[in-house]
C-alpha cells in the first residue's frame, strides 16, 4: 500500500514549482492562524518530556508506522541523550506538538538504521550534523512548520550545525526539496523498523539557507506579508508565543541543550521502557573526533 500511495504522487511532480510554492503557502497561512493560544518552547520539565515522548508513541501507532502493540519507537532513546532537543507546541498544559534536533555524538543518529552511507558523506565532510526527527503532532492543530521554524533557527544561532539532515516518505519529498530547499541524499529505501514504509535522507546546508531563503522568497510574487514570505518566516519575524533561548542571526551565541537529571533519567528509562543497546552507533574511527565536537558542556 505505500507503494502505491507514493505512486499516486506522481501526478503532483507535474505541478510547476512556482505554482506548488503557491499551494503551499496557502495551507501554511490558514495553519497558522487555526494555532491561537499555542506556545512553543524548549522542553525543560519532566511532564513536558514525558507528554512528548507519549505523542510520538501514540502518532505513530495511530499513523499505522509501528504496530499498536509494539514498544516505544527506538528513536525516543534519542530523547534522553545529551545531544537531544526537544521543541514542543503547548496549549494551556497540553503538549500538541513536538519536534526533535538530535546532534551528532557517540550514539550516532538514528537515521542511520538504512542511511548509513548518506550521513557518512556528511561526516567525511567535516560537517557538523544533526538529524530532525520525531516529529509528532495531533490532530486538528497545524504546528509543524512553526516547530521546524524555531527548530531551524536554534540549529543556525545557537548551536552551530552545518548540516541538517532528515529521512522522510517520498510524498513529503516534494514539499522538503522544493519549499523547504532540502536537497536529496541517496535513493528512496524500505525502513524495517516501520512497517517497511518508503524513506528517503534530505539535507540542508544551514550556513547557506538563509541567502537560498532570501533569494527565492524575499522578492516580488512572495512578499504579501511576514506569514507567506518564507525568509521572513524562517529568519527574521519575531513570535510573541515563541520562547526560546535564541541569538542573533548576526552575533550567534552558543546555547547550552537542556538536560535530563540523573533522576528523571532513571525515571523515563523505568516507565518507557526503552532500551538504549538498539540505538545506533558511530564507527570507531570517528569516535573519538566526533566526541570533541560534541560542545554540550
Amino acid at each position: 500500500m505505500d507503494t502505491l500511495k507514493y505512486k499516486k504522487l506522481s501526478l503532483e511532480n507535474l505541478i510547476p514549482t512556482s505554482v506548488y510554492r503557491s499551494l503551499a503557502f496557502k495551507k501554511i497561512c490558514k495553519s497558522i492562524k487555526e494555532n491561537n493560544g499555542v506556545i512553543y518552547k524548549l522542553a525543560n520539565s519532566y511532564d513536558e518530556r514525558k507528554q512528548a515522548i507519549n505523542l510520538i508513541d501514540y502518532m505513530y501507532k495511530e499513523r499505522g508506522i509501528i504496530p499498536k502493540n509494539q514498544p516505544m519507537p527506538e528513536l525516543t532513546a534519542f530523547n534522553l541523550s545529551s545531544s537531544s532537543t526537544v521543541f514542543i507546541a503547548k496549549k494551556g498544559d497540553e503538549v500538541v506538538g513536538t519536534l526533535s534536533l538530535i546532534e551528532d555524538s557517540y550514539i550516532g543518529l538514528p537515521m542511520e538504521s538504512i542511511h548509513q552511507q548518506e550521513i557518512l558523506s556528511i561526516r567525511q565532510a567535516e560537517r557538523r550534523v544533526a538529524e530532525v526527527g520525531a516529529l509528532a503532532v495531533k490532530k486538528g492543530f497545524g504546528v509543524s512548520l512553526m516547530l521546524y521554524n524555531i527548530m531551524f533557527r536554534w540549529a543556525k544561532r545557537s548551536r552551530y550545525i552545518d548540516n541538517l539532515a532528515i529521512s522522510v516518505h517520498p510524498s513529503s519529498l516534494r514539499f522538503f526539496r522544493d519549499v523547504l530547499l532540502f536537497s536529496q541524499l541517496g535513493k528512496i529505501k524500505n525502513h524495517p523498523k516501520y512497517n517497511n514504509a518508503l524513506a528517503v535522507a534530505l539535507t540542508l546546508d544551514v550556513p547557506n539557507a538563509i541567502q537560498k531563503f532570501k533569494e527565492i522568497y524575499n522578492r516580488s510574487g512572495f512578499m504579501i506579508n511576514s506569514n507567506t514570505n518564507l525568509y521572513e518566516f524562517f529568519c527574521e519575524k519575531k513570535f510573541d508565543n515563541v520562547f526560546i533561548p535564541e541569538s542573533s542571526p548576526f552575533e550567534p551565541e552558543f546555547q547550552k541543550i537542556p538536560q535530563w537529571s540523573k533522576e528523571d533519567t532513571e525515571l523515563a528509562l523505568s516507565e518507557f521502557q526503552i532500551n538504549f543497546e538498539n540505538m545506533s552507533k558511530i564507527k570507531d574511527f570517528y569516535f573519538e573526533s566526533f566526541k570533541s565536537l560534541n560542545r554540550n558542556g
